[in-house]
């Protein structure tokens, strides 16, 4: 009787975790990304799937003791995009369509999880950049070949270590919680100009709400004109606030980062809103030769 009880219950756990996936280790993260943001839904995903050897190769670089990761540690189905150069805070987007219209025109960057025991690398791959967004002045012949061949494919560029084993998205999911915001739809932007953190956009009923900053907090200062002094204001990691708020805060930071007063005529506002997508492609030009040259690692630790 007891061995019979014993297979009816082994039975039903088997059972369970099949029906039920999210139970199983490496199985779909039940993401608050909008379908579109996730790479099991990207028609093209069998291009980034074909990278396993390349993502095993960058996720290792980190030479952490006790830990190797194996193919089987790939988490394809939990792999999500952050948008870049999108200019969400320059625009303002108050409908899903209208972000919908500026994620379609920014460069897409799918992070690929791998996994094992408590520690995860997340994987970042992006597109290669053509050969005429690059310096190629000191390139040989055959380099310049190389980087040509190479342009628009898909491309393993940099990795980031997350000691406490959790990926952004599956902190994402705490942090929404905490706002009470679990069933907000999100899309993940990187790169806004003055922020430099990766961003969650929150939706609600295909309207824009929010945001947050996933990464750090954003502080910068205001002016006092009465005790001609400054105010100094952040914007809390991990707490909604308006686009509005972000887009404020990411025009002070940045006017305070390259110490450019406001009234300047130094730099016209199309340069100004135009120098962090020039940064933006310098550094994944440098990326991209450092991986056709030297295919040396750059890896940064969390």
């Amino acid at each position: 009787m007891k061995k019979i009880l014993y297979v009816i219950a082994t039975s039903f756990v088997m059972l369970y975790v099949f029906v039920n996936p999210l139970t199983a280790y490496g199985a779909e993260t039940d993401a608050p990304l909008l379908p579109a943001s996730l790479l099991r839904n990207y028609p093209e995903k069998a291009e980034i799937e074909v990278l396993a050897e390349d993502i095993l190769e960058m996720a290792n670089c980190f030479d952490e003791e006790g830990f190797h990761w194996e193919a089987g540690d790939i988490q394809f189905s939990n792999a999500y995009c952050v948008y870049v150069n999108a200019n969400i805070l320059s625009t303002l987007p108050k409908t899903a369509e209208e972000l919908e219209n500026l994620l379609s025109g920014s460069d897409m960057v799918w992070n690929i999880p791998v996994c094992s025991g408590e520690k995860t690398v997340v994987v970042q791959i992006s597109r290669a950049l053509e050969l005429d967004e690059v310096d190629h002045s000191n390139l040989t012949d055959e380099e310049r070949n190389r980087i040509a061949s190479q342009a628009g494919t898909w491309q393993v560029v940099s990795s980031t270590l997350y000691e406490n084993g959790e990926t952004p998205v599956e902190t994402l999911i705490n942090t929404l919680a905490v706002n009470h915001a679990s069933t907000n739809p999100c899309v993940l932007i990187g790169g806004e100009k003055g922020i430099y953190s990766m961003m969650a956009v929150l939706l609600e009923n295909n309207t824009v709400v929010g945001a947050l900053s996933m990464e750090r907090d954003i502080s910068y200062s205001e002016p006092q004109v009465k005790t001609r002094g400054v105010n100094e204001s952040l914007l809390e990691k991990n707490k909604v606030y308006s686009l509005q708020d972000f887009s404020d805060a990411a025009e002070k930071s940045y006017t305070e980062m390259i110490n450019i007063p406001d009234n300047t005529s130094g730099i016209s506002g199309n340069s100004t809103q135009n120098f962090y997508s020039i940064v933006l492609y310098l550094v994944l030009g440098i990326l991209c030769i450092g991986i056709i040259i030297s295919y040396g690692m750059k890896c940064k630790s969390k």
